[in-house]
C-alpha cells in the first residue's frame, strides 16, 4: 500500500492513509496568517527525531519536513493553540509577542505523542498533500 499524509487547513486536521485505510486522525495547528501553512502536494524530504529550529532555536521533535524549512513536528499547548486557530484567533498573532503565538510557522505542530506514533510510520518520500 501506498501512504499518504492529509493536512487539512479548515479543520485543523492531520489525517494519515495506507492506501485506503485510515491509520492516524489527530488535531493540529497549522500556520497563522502572517507565517501560513501553504496548500499543496509534498513529499517529506528528510526527518530528525531532536531537531532544534534554525529560526526561532524552538525544539521540534520528531521533524518530517516537507515544504523547505517547515516541518510536521510535536508543539506545546497543542489543544489550547487548536481551538484558539478554530476560532480565529490566529490573526492577532502579529500583534502578540513571540511567546504568546497561537498559529505555527507555518509547520503542522501535533501533540508529542501524536508526532511519536506518526515518525516512524512515516517514510522519507511519504505524500503530504495539505489542502
Amino acid at each position: 500500500m501506498s501512504k499518504k499524509i492529509e493536512v487539512v487547513l479548515n479543520s485543523q486536521r492531520l489525517i494519515a492513509y495506507d492506501g485506503t485505510t485510515l491509520v492516524f486522525d489527530f488535531s493540529c495547528v497549522l500556520g497563522d496568517e502572517e507565517t501560513p501553512t501553504r496548500p499543496g502536494m509534498f513529499h517529506i524530504t528528510w526527518k530528525d527525531i531532536r531537531h532544534v529550529s534554525s529560526q526561532s532555536g524552538h525544539p521540534m521533535p520528531y521533524a518530517m519536513f516537507f515544504d523547505g524549512g517547515r516541518a510536521i513536528h510535536a508543539g506545546t499547548h497543542i489543544g489550547l493553540r487548536h481551538l484558539a486557530m478554530r476560532a480565529g484567533l490566529g490573526r492577532l498573532d502579529n500583534i502578540t509577542p513571540e511567546s504568546a503565538k497561537i498559529g505555527s510557522h507555518g509547520c503542522v505542530n501535533l501533540h508529542k505523542d501524536d508526532a511519536a506514533k506518526l515518525y516512524p510510520w512515516a517514510d522519507i518520500g511519504t505524500i503530504v498533500v495539505v489542502r
